[in-house]
């Protein structure tokens, strides 16, 4: 349930931050798997799970990482 939860709340933030992703379900979703998310144990108290985004990684052009 908390994969679903959080799933959603991924691709509503992405709908918000990139409007043209609202009316295009594939790109959307081809969006959310290019994140790498990726659920780990919690710690502390109740130890929910914590969710890892590792974003996409592309070259600048004349910056960093530029070949």
């Amino acid at each position: 349930m908390e994969n679903k939860m959080a799933k959603r709340w991924v691709k509503e933030r992405l709908k918000r931050l990139f409007p043209e992703l609202r009316n295009d379900p594939e790109v959307l979703d081809r969006a959310y798997r290019q994140l790498g998310i990726e659920s780990l144990p919690g710690a502390g108290k109740g130890g929910t799970v914590v969710y890892e985004i590792t974003l996409p990684e592309r070259k600048i052009p004349g910056g960093a990482g530029a070949d």
